[in-house]
């Protein structure tokens, strides 16, 4: 696979024919999901999320059109092939343009392993088996070990300030938010400014839009099955 192509700058537009448009598209495609991408090409099976029927049907690339086929292509010849959430999102390009865009803007802010592990404590939290198994996927990808991978499901880290990190995360998703003095009191000692909390917040939002997108759409697995363990299946 070529390396990703240089992100859109602060400003900068694409142009407004389709070619230049697809390849606006392909700029701001984060490195996640080009790692996503690495683990779609080595898994076949095909696995709905809990046995269930899918409850939105995913777009088909082959015959899709306008903005739609603007996204789905840009995914495609960036990286080969689109995940099924991302087909799925498609069936409303807005959804799709949205969580790549956010995706992108979000994805240095925090550390690689971070995000990952963030992903897995609020996917594990959530309920959703499609982002527990693309995040842990991943995660090994960008080189958490596994037993950090099976602490970041209880929203742990052998780190003591990775675990304050996820910690604070969870708070933010179990009280929607509301979290107290003493919630931020503890990520702050453990060396997190107000730009790495925004950011922090920013990741837990991210998961939240694919865990319930997924869970709400039965998205077909691709990726290597996780069990769950904490959180009720989805």
């Amino acid at each position: 696979m070529a390396l990703l192509p240089r992100r859109v700058g602060h400003g900068e537009r694409a142009e407004p024919d389709l070619a230049a448009r697809s390849a606006g598209t392909q700029t701001v495609l984060s490195e996640r999901l080009y790692k996503w991408l690495q683990v779609l090409t080595r898994v076949d099976r095909r696995v709905p999320t809990k046995g269930a029927a899918m409850h939105l049907t995913p777009v088909d690339h082959a015959v899709a059109t306008g903005r739609t086929k603007e996204l789905l292509d840009g995914v495609a010849a960036a990286f080969g092939k689109a995940p099924n959430m991302t087909l799925t999102m498609a069936v409303n390009p807005a959804v799709l343009e949205g969580w790549i865009e956010l995706n992108a803007a979000l994805e240095p802010t925090l550390s690689r392993q971070l995000n990952e592990q963030i992903a897995i404590a609020i996917a594990e939290a959530n309920g959703c088996a499609y982002c527990l198994a693309a995040h842990t996927a991943v995660g090994r990808l960008v080189g958490v070990e596994e037993s950090e991978l099976a602490l970041s499901r209880t929203g742990d880290s052998s780190d003591p300030r990775g675990a304050a990190a996820l910690r604070f995360a969870l708070a933010v998703n179990e009280k929607r938010g509301g979290v107290s003095d003493q919630d931020l009191a503890e990520v702050r000692a453990a060396g997190y400014d107000d730009p790495d909390i925004a950011a922090i917040v920013g990741h837990v939002a991210l998961n939240v839009l694919t865990n319930y997108f997924n869970r709400v759409a039965h998205t077909e697995l691709d990726f290597p099955v996780v069990e769950q363990g904490m959180a009720e299946a989805a």
